[in-house]
């Protein structure tokens, strides 16, 4: 900020102040104005980096393209289309027509840093599931489904008057082979075609997200279920080019099919294992660490006792558990300072934090003070952090800190905190060059890619029409720094990471550098894609 306050005070000098003197000539004046824009792009997100020959021929291609879809944005139907004004759910069969995005799905993205249990791998890893014997379901209030395995048919029902039914049954008298699934997953995922209607505002939307994942996780919280949607979560980053996941869960409810639960830390052995299996079958994956994350409803007692497992956990599987933090809806839930004298233990005994802090456009209330204790109790990194930059002494302090901010911008739409993506404050970050990390919190249920999605918005949006390859690579590699990785894995992830990127390089050459600039111009979204 300093470089632009000193341009600035030249300009002022050169162009008028309080004493007269002779106007700049136009081409001295555009110099300034250029100057203006060099120095802004030079501290935006990226800004400061420079392009090899396969980088800037990659570019090229990369915003010829990024260019059409701004003017097509701008122009069709009086500038009514576009990304970023539009909700998601009516935006995506044009973004997954866009070669932009093909573009950033086949690029190497790092490091998925903020997500959730069974709300990250798609709805349909739970269709094979629900084909497993022992599994019944159940209407609860609304029609709202539930799902539990019993060894046999249990004598009563989820509610009053209701009873659990076989699946198996049910799909055995299904009026068709894919209704089941339809079913099933139009009960756990948030996609509608009237978000506006469904999604009026952000409580409705999270009381309905809510429910979403009680109805995934009564299946997936069965524990061969769990570890074998763990497996798909996985398998699902990895597919879209993303080499490292840090999870964030509850750690409780899971359960044998003789409805026995299991405790805290031999789930998290079994997410451990599962892990270690997952790297022997896919060696090019890097990893996976583990956020234990219990619900900020707990009493100080519960959280307490929470922390105490954590220390455990900490001690028991170093390089798998990275730390703790606290979940749900900020706006109803307890804040972090209700808990203070736990979390001030957690410190102590060496436990790290990952705050969700800032989800939130109830701004100067004691909802978004959450952020100045998730800085003052040294988080690692913020989650969403939507408010911080209503909060200027903690946002530079942050900063300061390299604390950086989970952004998670088709979340924070679907439940209701932005409409319009170009709206998001997450830019404010991004063109001070603040440590940021894109995210996807819960893409299974959202109906989105693990990260490919996310990033799209936030390069296409968020950044501007002048955010360019240093833009993503620089997300990417965000990603990596930001992670709770060692310092001597950040090294070797960064050397993977590098080699899949210079991959993606040729790949996108091999795919697009024969392209003329009609290609370009015709191959970007097709009109038929459109949403008007």
């Amino acid at each position: 900020m300093a470089k632009i306050a000193l341009l600035f005070s030249v300009i002022i000098f050169l162009v008028g102040s309080t004493t007269v003197q002779a106007a700049p000539s136009i081409d001295e004046y555009m110099a300034l104005r250029n100057q203006v824009l060099q120095t802004e792009d030079s501290i935006f997100l990226g800004g400061s980096a420079t392009l090899d020959g396969r980088e800037t021929l990659v570019n090229e291609i990369l915003m010829g393209f990024k260019t059409k879809e701004y003017t097509l944005g701008m122009e069709t139907n009086n500038g009514e289309w576009f990304a970023g004004t539009k909700h998601i759910f009516h935006a995506m069969e044009a973004i997954e027509a866009s070669n932009v995005f093909k573009i950033i799905r086949i690029m190497p993205k790092g490091a998925a840093l903020h997500m959730h249990d069974v709300t990250v791998a798609p709805t349909s890893s739970f269709m094979n599931i629900s084909t497993w014997a022992n599994l019944y379901y159940c209407e609860g209030d609304n029609n709202h489904l539930l799902f539990r395995f019993y060894p046999s048919p249990p004598p009563f029902g989820c509610r009053e008057g209701t009873i659990w039914k076989s699946v198996a049954s049910l799909r055995e008298n299904a009026p068709s082979a894919g209704w089941v699934e339809e079913y099933f997953q139009r009960s756990m995922n948030m996609y509608t075609p009237t978000p506006d209607v469904e999604y009026p505002n952000t409580n409705v939307a999270w009381n309905l997200f809510e429910k979403k994942i009680t109805t995934a996780a009564g299946m997936g919280d069965y524990l061969p279920a769990y570890l074998q949607y763990y497996y798909d979560t996985l398998k699902y980053h990895l597919d879209d080019n993303v080499m490292y996941i840090e999870m964030r869960g509850l750690l409780n409810s899971v359960y044998h099919l003789n409805q026995t639960e299991l405790g805290a830390r031999e789930i998290l052995r079994g997410l451990k294992e599962t892990t270690d299996q997952f790297l022997i079958d896919y060696p090019d994956f890097f990893g996976a660490k583990y956020i234990y994350a219990p619900h900020r409803f707990n009493t100080p007692v519960d959280i307490g006792a929470m922390i105490d497992d954590s220390v455990l956990m900490k001690t028991e599987f170093p390089q798998y558990f990275a730390g703790f933090d606290l979940v749900g809806q900020e706006d109803k839930g307890s804040p972090l300072l209700f808990f203070l004298p736990q979390l001030l233990n957690a410190t102590d005994k060496g436990v790290k934090f990952f705050f969700h802090a800032g989800e939130t456009d109830w701004r100067g209330t004691k909802i978004d003070e959450n952020l100045i204790d998730a800085v003052l109790l040294n988080t690692t990194r913020i989650g969403h952090g939507y408010a911080l930059y209503s909060h200027p002494y903690l946002y530079e302090k942050a900063k300061e800190q390299q604390i950086a901010v989970e952004v998670c911008p088709i979340s924070n739409q679907i439940l209701g905190l932005v409409k319009d993506f170009r709206n998001h404050p997450a830019f404010n970050y991004m063109r001070d060059d603040f440590p940021v990390v894109i995210a996807a919190d819960g893409p299974g249920i959202y109906g989105m890619s693990a990260l490919s999605h996310d990033y799209y918005v936030a390069f296409m949006v968020m950044g501007g029409e002048h955010a360019d390859l240093r833009f993503l690579k620089k997300l990417a590699q965000n990603s990596i720094q930001y992670s709770a990785m060692e310092a001597g894995e950040k090294v070797v992830a960064q050397a993977l990471w590098e080699a899949k990127w210079s991959t993606f390089l040729d790949e996108v050459i091999r795919q697009y550098g024969n392209s003329t600039e009609q290609d370009v111009m015709d191959n970007s979204i097709p009109m038929s894609a459109v949403v008007l």
